[in-house]
């Protein structure tokens, strides 16, 4: 995950590295395989989903819903994440793998959308209530 910011007129941007995912394939707690576009709340704080990772029984997981909440400028982030998907082996009703970005309320809520799982595993849309 990179910020890119613009420098005088005429010169490169500088590319600021805010966060590093890890290797798609590997266990990875926090997320892997990072596909889509992020969202930034009123604070700064960036919001995404990962096609792979997370908790999921010592497998390769099926996706992470993250938060990268904000710093200091110029700094990296802090990763939190908010929900991890079930595996491809276990009954997904939740569905599994989000390929797809993420969309907000006004109230804070996420909602997404994920190709497999649900009941018929022809994907699901979530909602991910904020906690007060």
């Amino acid at each position: 995950m990179f910020e890119l910011s613009p420098n005088a007129v005429g010169t490169p941007w500088t590319e600021i590295v805010l966060h590093r995912f890890c290797a798609q394939g590997g266990i990875c707690l926090y997320g892997a395989d990072s596909a889509a576009g992020l969202i930034m709340d009123a604070s700064g704080n960036l919001f995404g989903t990962t096609v792979y990772g997370g908790r999921s029984l010592g497998q390769i997981g099926a996706g992470v819903v993250f938060e990268l909440m904000a710093t200091a400028p110029g700094t990296s982030r802090t990763e939190k994440v908010l929900h991890h998907f079930c595996n491809r082996g276990l009954p997904c009703i939740h569905g599994h793998f989000p390929e797809a970005g993420l969309i907000s309320d006004g109230s804070g809520n996420l909602y997404g959308t994920t190709p497999y799982g649900g009941v018929n595993n022809e994907g699901v849309v979530f909602e991910l209530v904020k906690s007060p």
